[in-house]
């Protein structure tokens, strides 16, 4: 896979996330995102990773501040 298949993908994952109603359908795509970035964290280009770890960060800035305001 390519540089440019393998961000399609996990871009299309996140867009696909944003669009779930619910937490549980999220939870399932952020899992095939995990996925995603196995295999580009496998592969080690540089740049694949620093996207994938913005779009993770993305994710837990937008979902990961939720959990903190219920503790």
């Amino acid at each position: 896979m390519s540089y440019m298949e393998k961000t399609k993908a996990i871009d299309f994952l996140y867009a696909r996330m944003e669009r779930c109603k619910t937490m549980a359908e999220k939870e399932e795509i952020l899992e095939l995102i995990w996925d995603e970035s196995a295999k580009i964290r496998a592969d080690g280009n540089i740049n694949e990773l620093k996207h994938a770890r913005n779009i993770l960060q993305e994710i837990q800035n937008k979902y990961g501040s939720k959990e903190k305001e219920n503790l």
